[in-house]
């Protein structure tokens, strides 16, 4: 009978301590995956910082390329000739240049641009260069993005900051084709960068970089 009851002791002692190891490994398991959810959450928000400033590393760039280009004597209306660096093409004449500026920046920022010289019509319509120039539905001016193309018919331009005043919307931004007199300080070579009501009737395209 001791025996007998001595086994049964063991038996429920064993058992137990089964028990016990398999809830305290069980826990253990738990935290581990927490830790390994809460480790890939980290990254991820650290993945989305990194993507984040990168986009707007680029979208900087598309205003920084537009400051440089500006110091270019071919965008004067006193020179008859150009430049279209996006499809090696020089092109002469008198005409505006707002839109072969805004293509040349794009194109030496890095960006997607048409194979083809492209008139501000051409922007305009809104069935055309979605592939490479997207058309964003935006009708405030807040949620613009440094490097967006705000486009009317018969000119474009690069759009670099926001400011709301006296109930009137404008947008500081990168213009070529100015008719200002050039001062050499924001207007060199008729390109102009300045404040600009945002008038009715624009469409924006928001510019895509070559992979």
């Amino acid at each position: 009978m001791r025996c007998f009851c001595f086994k049964l002791f063991c038996v429920l002692v064993m058992t137990g301590f089964i028990v016990l190891n398999g809830c305290s490994g069980s826990g253990n398991y738990s935290e581990e995956k927490d830790e390994y959810e809460n480790s890939n959450k980290d990254k991820s928000k650290t993945t989305s910082s990194i993507s984040e400033l990168e986009m707007e590393k680029k979208r900087t760039q598309i205003v920084e390329t537009a400051r440089e280009e500006q110091q270019n004597e071919m965008y004067s209306s006193s020179n008859d000739s150009t430049y279209l660096y996006w499809i090696n093409n020089p092109v002469y004449g008198k005409f505006s240049k707002c839109n072969i500026f805004v293509m040349n920046v794009l194109y030496k920022a890095g960006c997607k641009c048409p194979y083809e010289n492209v008139t501000t019509y051409d922007l305009m319509d809104t069935l055309r260069f979605n592939e490479i120039l997207p058309v964003i539905n935006i009708s405030e001016g807040e949620k613009l993005l440094k490097g967006d193309l705000i486009i009317w018919n018969g000119h474009v331009i690069i759009f670099e900051s926001y400011v709301y005043e006296k109930n009137t919307e404008f947008v500081v931004a990168w213009r070529g084709g100015s008719k200002q007199p050039n001062n050499e300080i924001d207007i060199i070579n008729d390109v102009a960068h300045g404040r600009y009501p945002l008038e009715e009737g624009y469409i924006v395209r928001r510019p895509v970089r070559v992979e």
